[in-house]
């Protein structure tokens, strides 16, 4: 037989619980008593106070006490960057400019949330609809996957750290749903791009070009990413044994796994330069001082320089004029296809070009290794180097005199293209062959 339990309170395995509704909430809360009477004076005092309550912010704030999820003293939406700075970035040891994303984000998200909802005060009664609904915003669905992808993730990483001082029970960004990166892979420099990126520093009005050349020569000579290479100091780099050691901040959290790589010719005599007049553990003080002011600086240097070279991607320019966004195909991370492709040219193998890059994955390192019309062009040996004109020429010479079955036979095995066929045999319609 069903017992009848005092209105709003149910016993479960000899406890009392309050069981009630505010805001459209299922409250059920235990009382930590098995006596009735104990059970009816917390049920009557948790009530009083809910009834008093004049707004929808007051009910839950007041459920939200009633549940144990948050202390009295009030823990609001103020308090979220205050409380996250606190028991995380300060003893993290996060660059200013990580911390000034984190900030950015969570204003993004504020702002938004206020506006939208200015009745709740309290981050214990953000929930998971109200992230879905923000991840639905203008501002974030035009975001590329990547940017939408590491608003969400900073967001989460923040509730997550505050969520015990805030009373809050379950993550509300933890299932919410992710972009597909839709990467935008950068263009691969070529020589001549690289030729003109440093007459580019040179016409700049930058400060401190020196370093900014360096810059440049470590990331196309090391396939090092902009992070590593303005924050790489002294310490990384082993003249003696002639390598730059470094761990990649990227997959630092990760695989942990060190960057090995020889310091080679073309960036050595730069290095050893700074090395001499050097004046601080960073190898590129002033750009270290920069970046960990706020990455952004240096960035906008390095597309001044990209610009200021004529190294431009047209569609890009073409998209922002009509107020649209596309990525631009041409950036420092370019260098780093650069390096691949410089290994690849040079017949290093792939493990080498492993370590130097920091991947643990071969088929990264494919990724990485994305050869020019140029590069395809000497492969096949459709551009001629002025060793491959002059064995042309010897070739050409050579079948002059030659018999046309032995013609046949050389044409059939090398099949040279229409141009040089025309010139050896221009009236002889049999010697054509496909390319």
């Amino acid at each position: 037989m069903k017992k009848n339990y005092p209105k709003n309170l149910i016993k479960i395995n000899g406890v009392y619980y309050i069981r009630y509704s505010a805001n459209g909430k299922s409250i059920k809360k235990s009382l930590d008593t098995g006596n009735e009477r104990t059970a009816i004076k917390k049920r009557d005092d948790i009530l009083a106070e809910a009834k008093s309550i004049k707004t929808k912010a007051d009910v839950i704030h007041t459920v939200a006490q009633a549940k144990g999820i948050i202390k009295r003293s009030t823990f609001s939406l103020d308090n979220i960057w205050k409380e996250f700075n606190n028991c995380y970035l300060s003893k993290k040891n996060i660059l200013l400019s990580t911390q000034n994303r984190y900030k950015y984000r969570l204003d993004l998200f504020l702002n938004w949330f206020t506006a939208k909802y200015p009745d709740i005060k309290f981050p214990a009664y953000i929930t998971n609809n109200h992230i879905n609904e923000f991840a639905e915003t203008d501002s974030m669905t035009e975001l590329a996957g990547k940017t939408y992808n590491d608003t969400l993730n900073n967001l989460q990483r923040i509730f997550e750290e505050i969520k015990n001082k805030a009373g809050i029970d379950d993550n509300p960004f933890n299932d919410v749903r992710r972009k597909a990166k839709n990467t935008v892979q950068k263009e691969i420099l070529t020589d001549t791009h690289v030729k003109a990126l440093f007459g580019a520093i040179k016409e700049t009005t930058l400060k401190n070009k020196e370093e900014y050349e360096l810059l440049y020569l470590i990331g196309l000579f090391t396939g090092a990413r902009l992070i590593d290479v303005c924050l790489m100091e002294w310490n990384h780099i082993n003249f003696y044994d002639n390598i730059i050691s470094y761990t990649p901040r990227k997959t630092k959290d990760q695989s942990g796994k060190t960057a090995i790589v020889p310091i080679l010719d073309e960036l050595k005599p730069a290095l050893n330069q700074f090395h001499i007049n050097k004046v601080s553990q960073y190898v590129l003080p002033n750009i270290a001082e920069l970046y960990l002011k706020n990455r952004k600086y240096v960035i906008e240097n390095n597309n001044y320089i990209f610009k200021t070279a004529g190294i431009k991607d047209i569609e890009a320019e073409k998209a922002k004029q009509t107020g649209k966004i596309k990525p631009c195909l041409f950036g420092y991370h370019s260098c780093r296809y650069y390096f691949a492709t410089f290994c690849a040219r040079k017949n290093i193998p792939i493990k080498i070009v492993m370590d130097a890059t920091g991947h643990s994955k071969e088929l990264m390192n494919l990724y990485y290794q994305r050869f020019n019309n140029e590069d395809r062009q000497k492969a096949f040996g459709l551009i001629g180097t002025d060793t491959h004109r002059a064995i042309k020429k010897q070739i050409i010479k050579l079948l002059d005199i030659a018999k046309e079955d032995t013609l046949k036979e050389v044409l059939g095995i090398l099949k040279l293209d229409a141009d040089l066929i025309k010139r050896v045999a221009p009236d002889n319609k049999s010697l054509e062959v496909g390319i």
